[in-house]
């Protein structure tokens, strides 16, 4: 089970890879259009959209690198149990955090399907499809940070 979600991450990392690239070379290929004089109108809007999947994909392996950014300047001057507890409690409260914004993200889903919420732009789709990355990101990330937790709290007993 560990191995399939953390290749699951993997490949969740992977996509937002080629996402970014993806809109690397649409705007490219939009602004070299229009030096001729034609546009791809739908380039701004899908790029929007999938900068938010690229988030929410690469949030959840992102933390299982411990990528984000982090001041150590605290963490660096405490022993190394203490350092671990430390690092359970920001992993807690992080994934609390990553909860709410879960339950909320949710919510909003639900709400835009069952109104049947669009957007108002040249790109018409169901606004269901954009807010449903938020919380498949912020939940996965809350996953990683409780398993975060519980590695730092392994680490702790040991030392």
């Amino acid at each position: 089970m560990n191995r399939a979600y953390n290749t699951f991450l993997d490949i969740c990392g992977g996509v937002s890879a080629i996402l970014i690239a993806f809109c690397a070379l649409a705007v490219s290929l939009d602004v070299i259009l229009r030096f001729f004089g034609e546009s791809l109108m739908w380039v701004f809007e899908v790029t929007e959209l999938l900068l938010l999947y690229v988030t929410m994909l690469a949030l959840p392996w992102l933390a299982r690198e411990r990528g984000h950014i982090c001041v150590d300047v605290l963490v660096n001057n405490l022993s190394p149990a203490n350092a671990a507890r430390l690092d359970v409690c920001t992993n807690m409260a992080v994934a609390a955090i990553c909860l709410l914004i879960t339950w909320w993200g949710g919510l909003s889903t639900v709400d835009a399907y069952s109104r049947n919420l669009t957007n108002d732009g040249l790109v018409q789709y169901s606004l269901w499809i954009s807010r449903i990355a938020i919380p498949f990101g912020f939940g996965l990330a809350a996953i990683e940070y409780l398993r975060l937790s519980a590695q730092s709290a392994r680490k702790g007993v040991s030392k």
